[in-house]
């Protein structure tokens, strides 16, 4: 699997629009165009997910500023997103404290 991000996307473009968009890259596995959480308008970008990582390489070097909806839509792979480290939280029985 490997993940795409979409930007410059038409505000009206929906799950299905950019699934329609991108197929002929490969098989889908996910579409999420991301939304303002108190208004749900669409914040202008949005992730597509392929089942194969040369499907989404495809989909970027054939894909990137193709007119989607009226605009010219800017695609690359999607970058991993870094979690911080987690908290081991107090352990009486680690002698390093």
């Amino acid at each position: 699997m490997r993940k795409i991000f979409i930007g410059n996307l038409n505000y009206d473009a929906l799950e299905e629009d950019l699934h329609d968009h991108f197929a002929v890259a490969g098989e889908i596995r996910d579409v999420r165009v991301i939304r303002d959480k108190d208004s749900g308008r669409s914040r202008g970008f949005g992730f597509v997910e392929f089942e194969s990582p040369e499907a989404a390489q495809l989909a970027v070097s054939t894909l990137d500023k193709t007119d989607m909806l009226g605009r010219s839509v800017a695609v690359s792979l999607a970058k991993e997103k870094e979690r911080p480290p987690r908290d081991k939280g107090y352990n009486p029985y680690n002698s390093n404290r």
